[in-house]
């Protein structure tokens, strides 16, 4: 079997395992960047650490990118790029945070993306994933359905994020 979907599996155990550890609010977004976010899209074969050496303006992952944002600059968590063109940014909150329901970081996550013109960016805590279709303009009252075009669980990761096209 693939390496990379043992691997997988085994982060999702990990995180199966301890999720009322996870879940309290003593567990912050740092360690969760650090053990579960970036391990995953690190599955998904993006070059989270910059292993290639790539210079700044050539990374596949910014992170803290900046974003203007009504005068200010706003650093998403993740930004993703394709030679150097970025394709989406990924906010991370920590797992208590419940991405389902949460309409501030839907919010946050749409405003940065709309304000940027990309047309699609991801929501996650590891233990729940959402994609938004950011073309709409994001108001402070919307609630976290809206513009939402995927949402899934840490337990139904496996069925929906084929592992098998990326090269070990």
């Amino acid at each position: 079997m693939d390496i990379r979907i043992e691997q997988f599996k085994g982060l999702a155990a990990l995180f199966g395992a301890n999720t009322a550890r996870y879940r309290s609010p003593q567990y912050d977004e740092a360690n969760t960047r650090t053990d579960f976010i970036d391990k995953f899209f690190s599955l998904l074969d993006w070059d989270i650490a910059n292993s290639q050496g790539f210079s700044e303006s050539y990374r596949e992952v910014v992170r803290e990118d900046k974003v203007k944002i009504d005068g200010g600059r706003k650093p998403p968590d993740y930004s993703f790029r394709t030679g150097g063109i970025r394709k989406y940014f990924v906010e991370a909150k920590k797992p208590s945070v419940n991405i389902k329901e949460s309409g501030d970081a839907a919010f946050q996550i749409r405003r940065y993306a709309y304000t940027t013109k990309l047309p699609l960016s991801v929501l996650t805590n590891f233990a729940e994933f959402a994609v938004y279709y950011t073309r709409i303009k994001p108001d402070k009252n919307d609630n976290a359905g809206v513009a939402r075009r995927f949402y899934c669980a840490c337990k139904e990761y496996e069925k929906h994020f084929d592992l098998h096209c990326c090269p070990v």
